[in-house]
């Protein structure tokens, strides 16, 4: 099945990372400013890649172990205006790190790539050389190879998660400079938190709340402003349940 946004159109029925609310408000709220390199971290469809690709003027990588979402991305990114500035590679993160020969201005990722994208495709393997405490010095070790100077780096996590995250990342020199706390509607826990992270720490972290549905399980005015310049109508998430 094909979803329509305003500028590309994403098909991901053979994607292990399918269209959803985490990567609608995450792609919307990743400022590339000026980046000239990007990479997506366990792309799936593409879909984060290719709203990178709307509003910035950057080459973007993507990278994925699953060869049925490779093959998707590719596809998906071949159907876009910007197919000249996307590229996906079928590989780990942490191949990536060694194989890449660049350096990154910005580097994004939406989970669950976080439990499988930094590891061998042989899960047996992993399941005896990974913990979730390791792959997350793995991750960060990985982007401290890959990022610029001057790059930032975002994730979106759950709440408990992204805490332990943060406190891996010093380990890398890498600092949170921003968050994104987000819940389902008022009243509810935060459930999600996007955080960016730069190579300085800041005088002030900046953070920032985003509630996406009204009591009335409508969507928020904040929710329908951040992603003005990507949907067309909110029909495509189907498949994200509705917390």
């Amino acid at each position: 099945m094909a979803f329509r946004f305003k500028q590309f159109t994403v098909e991901d029925d053979h994607s292990t990372m399918r269209i959803g609310t985490d990567a609608m408000i995450m792609g919307s709220w990743v400022d590339p400013g000026n980046a000239g390199t990007i990479l997506d971290i366990g792309t799936g469809c593409g879909v984060l890649a290719l709203m990178m690709a709307q509003k910035s003027k950057a080459m973007i990588h993507a990278i994925d172990i699953d060869r049925n979402s490779v093959d998707q991305s590719q596809k998906n990114f071949s159907n876009s205006p910007w197919t000249s500035r996307l590229t996906v590679f079928y590989r780990s993160f942490t191949g990536h790190a060694v194989l890449a020969g660049i350096k990154y201005d910005l580097i994004i990722t939406n989970p669950p790539f976080f439990m499988n994208s930094l590891r061998s495709p042989d899960e047996k393997r992993n399941l005896a050389r990974h913990g979730d405490s390791e792959l997350t010095e793995d991750l960060f070790e990985s982007v401290n190879q890959l990022l610029n100077n001057n790059g930032e780096f975002y994730i979106i996590l759950p709440s408990q998660q992204s805490l332990s995250a943060m406190n891996v990342a010093e380990n890398f020199d890498l600092y949170v400079i921003g968050r994104l706390n987000i819940k389902s509607k008022p009243g509810k826990a935060i459930h999600r938190v996007i955080t960016r992270f730069g190579r300085t720490p800041p005088e002030e972290e900046s953070c920032h709340e985003l509630i996406i549905r009204n009591s009335d399980n409508s969507y928020s005015e904040e929710y329908l402003e951040m992603t003005r310049d990507y949907h067309v109508g909110l029909t495509i998430f189907v498949h994200n349940k509705i917390l």
